[in-house]
């Protein structure tokens, strides 16, 4: 997109969302809305006309902030020392200890950090986040950041977080007794990478005293809002969490809580406009994909052929936090 004055471009500040604007669908827009914003003290995207630029990456102010995540490049390992550069004038740097509430987000019983607490468990895990209103001057900040790593070595297998799920109907052991003839096998999938049409970007406004609005595709914005309130340590009435159409791609649950976060921690600490946008090669480097895996599988069969009974192992390569690990591997079982 050319340079453009930002003024030139659809604000975020120009309109406020009335008290009753609660969980609802705006009328002639498909716009979700999670939470309630504070009577007029929020402001939202304003609804563009036919020519407005309606991606959530086109919105700006002549404040906003640019976030840039300095991720690790060496892991499982601790962190010594993060030396940042002296930063500008306008800029910030967000690090764990800076995180008002608890840093962690937590799925289905398991948890992982918004940000890298003293220890890195995987390369490209997130351990400080950069802000500031020139993107350029960001990046060059991040490029500059020297971080010292203790490493520990490789994890191993069957370490604390990870997840083993059984499900059992009926009774196989005396299935397979009686089976005629029993069929196995093993079949191996690779990680399948998501291959998006546009770029993941989140947009956070608000105050303290207000509450945050925050802009994103997430496909369960009210446990996003709930987690982003954790994150931050307030009632989750002063969150609200906003899906704008239109919306090429959603954002799974996790990973938009995770960059949701992100942007939300930038905006509390600055009480600026806050937008992180994931370039699509950061987001199939360090995005979510759908996991490798190793299914081992034994069928009985009765005379005719008939299915009696199946026996599945299934070993899904969930990564550092197998914060989905769970769901994926019944989903995987069941299917």
């Amino acid at each position: 997109m050319p340079a453009e004055d930002a003024r030139s471009r659809p604000s975020l500040e120009l309109d406020a969302w009335s008290a009753d604007r609660g969980a609802q669908r705006i009328p002639g827009r498909d716009i979700r809305i999670a939470g309630r914003a504070p009577e007029n003290t929020i402001p939202a995207v304003k609804e563009p006309s036919a020519t407005d630029l309606q991606y959530l990456e086109d919105y700006g102010s002549q404040d906003m902030l640019t976030l840039h995540l300095v991720r690790s490049r060496k892991a499982p390992a601790v962190i010594r020392s993060v030396q940042i550069p002296k930063l500008p004038a306008g800029c910030i740097s967000v690090a764990a200890a800076d995180v008002p509430g608890q840093n962690l987000l937590d799925l289905h019983g398991q948890t992982m950090p918004f940000l890298a607490p003293g220890e890195v468990s995987y390369p490209g895990e997130p351990m400080v986040l950069l802000a500031g209103p020139k993107p350029e001057v960001v990046r060059d900040l991040a490029r500059r950041v020297e971080v010292d790593y203790e490493p520990q070595g490789s994890a191993p297998r069957g370490v604390p977080g990870s997840v083993t799920t059984e499900y059992r109907k009926g009774d196989p052991a005396k299935a397979f007794k009686e089976a005629f003839r029993v069929v196995q096998g093993k079949l191996a999938a690779a990680t399948h990478y998501t291959a998006r049409v546009h770029p993941p970007c989140v947009l956070c406004t608000g105050t303290r005293q207000a509450g945050f609005t925050i802009y994103v595709a997430s496909t369960h914005p009210f446990e996003s809002r709930d987690r982003i309130a954790v994150l931050l340590g307030i009632p989750r009435s002063k969150i609200r969490v906003v899906v704008p159409s239109p919306t090429p791609s959603r954002i799974d649950y996790a990973y938009s809580t995770l960059l949701s976060g992100y942007a939300a921690l930038v905006a509390y600490h600055t009480e600026k406009p806050a937008k992180l946008l994931v370039t699509l090669t950061d987001d199939r480097r360090f995005g979510p994909h759908r996991f490798p895996a190793t299914v081992r599988y034994r069928t009985a069969l009765d005379d005719e052929g008939g299915l009696m009974a199946m026996e599945v192992d299934a070993v899904l390569e969930t990564g550092a936090f197998p914060i989905l690990g769970s769901q994926a591997l019944l989903r995987t079982v069941l299917s």
